[in-house]
């Protein structure tokens, strides 16, 4: 099965969670969206951290009007708001007495403290970030970059021909527009991922908060943040695997 190729993709998003990280881990090829049109209601350009005293969220201003759609390499931030040394203190604030974060401060402080024009490149140095930390090796591509055509489904579909991936994982919601049909009949098994979020030590005495940026497990566990981020979930061979039986007709989508 190595010669397999598992492909996934998202649009680039600001300091995401764990699951963004698996889907990335597990796949041996991931395109940032970045061709694509951008809203202002999902996690493109906010997320959220833990403090002692609960939940942050985290936003960056952008220059983002419904009027006038934008593709998300064409968004722009508004940093008359100083809004990263809002952000930074916020972080430093929240983690500085974590387990692993002065490990990685000094290249969180120079990312937070760097003029920032485009939001896409923002959210991909600190995608990169995290992906170094975190030891993942993905190769990643931009759509921009390639001739990738049609929306929503038929793109998906056009991408994984053009990449000549032998499977496509969605996230949780592509069941809601997956055209799982003409992905069968294109040679393409489409896998949709259910993320298991794994619990994890955070402040003490404190419930456990889930669905925060993959910051918090960093800061808290370091080197265990990959492994604890994969547990309980399929790893590449797994879904490789349910590909094939998908494929054969053994089991559905």
């Amino acid at each position: 099965m190595s010669s397999k190729i598992l492909l996934s993709s998202h649009q680039p998003v600001y300091i995401p969670w764990l699951g963004f990280f698996h889907k990335l881990a597990v796949s041996d090829l991931f395109v940032v969206l970045d061709n694509v049109p951008y809203t202002r209601y999902l996690y493109f350009n906010r997320n959220t951290i833990n403090s002692k005293g609960g939940p942050v969220q985290l936003s960056v201003p952008v220059k983002f009007s419904a009027n006038e759609p934008q593709l998300h390499n064409e968004v722009t931030i508004s940093n008359n708001l100083n809004w990263s040394k809002k952000h930074w203190f916020s972080i430093s604030q929240s983690y500085s007495k974590s387990p692993f974060f002065n490990d990685y401060s000094e290249e969180l402080f120079e990312i937070y403290h760097s003029d920032w024009n485009l939001l896409i490149d923002l959210n991909m140095r600190l995608i990169k970030f995290f992906m170094d930390h975190l030891g993942i090796n993905t190769k990643i591509i931009m759509a921009s970059d390639n001739d990738f055509e049609g929306k929503k489904s038929n793109l998906i579909l056009d991408m994984a021909s053009k990449t000549k991936a032998n499977a496509f994982i969605f996230g949780k919601l592509g069941r809601n527009y997956a055209d799982i049909g003409s992905f069968i009949k294109s040679g393409v098994s489409p896998i949709f991922q259910d993320y298991s979020h794994p619990t994890y030590s955070q402040y003490r005495g404190k419930n456990f908060e889930p669905y925060l940026s993959v910051l918090d497990l960093l800061s808290f566990h370091g080197p265990k943040s990959n492994s604890i981020l994969l547990s309980g979930n399929k790893t590449r061979s797994e879904y490789l695997e349910e590909a094939e039986l998908i494929m054969k007709g053994i089991i559905s989508p």
